[in-house]
């Protein structure tokens, strides 16, 4: 635990000697896509360009210097290969049944702040999608791949577990809710964009209630 808290301490805010990062395209498409998915295009020009069409790459002065100046307006850069991905994403979604049936409705993008009541550390949680009537959450995530042993690398390498475990802690502080269920809908980022609903397990939730415990300890 502790050598994840310092990789999360050399790039976070709170650390006055980090360094700048630079922005990633796998992490690019996946804001967007959730922007556009789960928002529409409703605030989406104010925070991504789309590279012009007469800058075919990012080789000539006049293309860097465009890109230069769209980032430090704060933009985020996507081409139109990756808006016609983000397209394919949302026509796969919407055939997927338990899409259709309002796996990811609710409130989007509303962040619970709480105490935490053993150590008086604030916690925050974002949830994509805060559901209207239920104890059922559902969080969209984009992946590379929808098979059974990438997403199991994927839901490690990433600690989802302890991604629910957060969203459980803050709806029961906040809300008033018992979770019931964090489910993780995955799209595939690239052709053919398959969908795969995983739910995590009851195990999977307290183990990572437990790993946020520790970790807020640290």
């Amino acid at each position: 635990m502790l050598f994840r808290s310092a990789h999360y301490y050399l790039n976070s805010s709170l650390n006055p000697h980090r360094e700048e990062q630079e922005q990633k395209k796998h992490f690019n498409i996946g804001r967007a896509a959730h922007h556009l998915l789960l928002q529409g295009r409703e605030g989406f020009e104010e925070q991504y360009a789309v590279r012009p069409e007469r800058f075919p790459d990012f080789r000539t002065n006049a293309t860097k210097e465009w890109r230069d100046d769209m980032i430090a307006r704060g933009m985020t850069i996507l081409t139109d290969e990756q808006l016609y991905d983000i397209s394919g994403m949302a026509k796969s979604l919407a055939r997927n049944p338990l899409v259709k049936a309002g796996i990811l409705d609710g409130e989007v993008e509303r962040s619970l702040i709480f105490k935490d009541p053993e150590t008086g550390a604030w916690l925050k949680s974002r949830p994509d999608c805060i559901p209207n009537a239920s104890g059922d959450v559902a969080d969209l995530k984009t992946t590379t791949s929808v098979a059974t042993s990438s997403l199991q690398r994927t839901i490690e390498d990433y600690d989802y577990a302890m991604q629910g475990g957060l969203v459980s802690m803050a709806f029961d502080q906040v809300l008033g809710i018992t979770l019931e269920t964090f489910t993780l809908v995955f799209v595939e980022k690239t052709a053919p964009w398959c969908v795969r609903v995983v739910t995590l397990t009851p195990e999977d939730m307290l183990r990572g209630t437990m790993q946020i415990a520790a970790a807020t300890k640290i």
